[in-house]
């Protein structure tokens, strides 16, 4: 599994990253407490990423949405084939919140956490011309190409994500 953070200080300003929030190591109770040792009450996270949709990925965000402000949630556009695929892999139970994500995972996310962006990043194409963004640039439920750029205004960060998915799609 997966649960990687990084704080990011610039002057008079802390960036909040999250990288994939799962585990299959250990029960679902300890991920939480172990989260909840990464940040304090209610406190902000500007992005979480999230490279998959296998559990060890994902089994902590219900908890990060419910419990911490996130702006802006990262996710990787599946085509209904994998969609399904996912869906057995995670849960079965259709009223998990697992289960949710990865069926329908804006309305999943939105349940939980109205104000946090969804954006999702469609499968890898070479053709691709890459693109820079701003973070407010970027609306609730766009889509932006893999390989883009996101920009955090002003400071010299920025983060490619790219939806692995299309170089294990040989046809």
């Amino acid at each position: 599994g997966a649960f990687y953070t990084e704080d990011f200080f610039f002057p008079f300003l802390t960036f909040k990253v999250v990288y994939d929030c799962g585990t299959d190591s250990g029960s679902i109770k300890s991920l939480n407490k172990y989260v909840d040792t990464s940040f304090q009450p209610k406190e902000k996270i500007d992005i979480i990423f999230v490279s998959h949709f296998h559990r060890d990925h994902i089994n902590g965000l219900e908890h990060l949405l419910l419990n911490y402000i996130v702006d802006y949630v990262f996710i990787p556009q599946y085509e209904i084939a994998d969609t399904f695929l996912n869906f057995m892999c995670t849960s079965r139970d259709l009223n998990s919140f697992m289960a949710k994500i990865t069926l329908d995972p804006v309305k999943a996310i939105k349940s939980i956490s109205e104000s946090t962006k969804v954006i999702f990043v469609e499968k890898y194409n070479l053709d691709n011309e890459n693109t820079k963004y701003t973070l407010n640039m970027l609306t609730d439920g766009c889509c932006i190409q893999s390989g883009d750029k996101k920009k955090k205004k002003k400071y010299r960060w920025f983060y490619v994500p790219v939806n692995y998915n299309k170089f294990y799609n040989t046809t």
